[in-house]
């Protein structure tokens, strides 16, 4: 009965919340503060952590400022995946892929694309995701690129990415063994502008799945690895790190031992707050914790 009475205190909390289209700040039993009405769930922080926060106003909406094209509110546009295979025109070294790749996800991160690229014998294949103009118009400027010449393989709409943590996902298929890969299909030895993928698109989507799914365990490692170091560097230098997140979220490092994601516009409700948060918080400082 306790549980679902705190529950239903929590619910009505969120309710008046959102009925005046506001925010409600309460103190938790153990100390922490909790604010409602920014997300569906109160986010509760404690005193050390809310004011940490607020100190770094400035840089949040720097960050929102600099990234503002690539960050997610309510209304979002519609996704979309193309995927092309292209013949090259000009001899490509390892040089020249390795600076073609560098190339692509500098664009990518900027542009808020995620894919995946495929190389062998001077073929390319190539999907791209993310929202509809944003793909159509990065294609136009690769299709206008004399060093190659291809053909959309297919084009469709997705509900949410397939390679949502790759600017752009690369694998070299001259120096890799398909015949070991799970999922592995004699097609898979074709070259990557082979006929039969733009007649049959199904197997242009089988064969980056395989890819995909190759590289999934390492990708999660190397994505963990990265989070965890930026803690630790950040707890280093007592700092805050803001970085761009899935589906165009802020995260901000620094400030627990989990990144604190939100959108763009929850953020700047937060901001828009401040001096209610400041206040709650020197009006109840005796109930509050510190602790992290």
């Amino acid at each position: 009965m306790e549980a679902e009475l705190e529950r239903l205190r929590a619910e009505n909390t969120q309710l008046k919340s959102k009925a005046k289209g506001g925010i409600v700040l309460k103190a938790t039993p153990k100390g922490a503060v909790s604010l409602y009405g920014i997300t569906r769930s109160p986010i509760t922080l404690n005193k050390g952590q809310w004011l940490r926060i607020l100190a770094s106003e400035a840089e949040v909406e720097a960050f929102i400022s600099e990234n503002d094209s690539k960050l997610a509110t309510k209304e979002s546009m519609r996704l979309i995946s193309l995927m092309y295979a292209s013949s090259a025109t000009v001899h490509f070294s390892e040089q020249d892929l390795a600076a073609l790749l560098n190339k692509a996800r500098e664009n990518n991160l900027r542009l808020g694309i995620t894919g995946l690229l495929l190389y062998k014998n001077g073929e390319f294949m190539q999907a791209l995701e993310g929202e509809e103009n944003v793909v159509d118009q990065l294609y136009c400027r690769i299709e206008q690129d004399s060093r190659h010449t291809g053909a959309v393989l297919l084009r469709e709409i997705i509900e949410k990415p397939r390679f949502p943590d790759w600017s752009m996902g690369f694998t070299n298929l001259q120096s890799t063994n398909t015949r070991q890969l799970p999922g592995y299909s004699p097609f898979m030895d074709e070259p990557l502008a082979w006929p039969g993928f733009q007649e049959d698109p199904s197997k242009v989507q089988k064969l980056f799945a395989v890819f995909s799914g190759h590289q999934a365990d390492r990708l999660a490692q190397l994505e963990h690895l990265r989070a965890e170091n930026t803690q630790l560097k950040n707890k280093d230098k007592g700092g805050i790190v803001l970085k761009l997140g899935e589906k165009g979220t802020i995260c901000m490092y620094g400030i627990g031992q989990f990144a604190v994601t939100l959108n763009k516009e929850q953020w700047l409700r937060i901001l828009a707050s401040a001096s209610e948060i400041r206040a709650f918080i020197g009006e109840n400082d005796s109930k509050l914790s510190t602790k992290e």
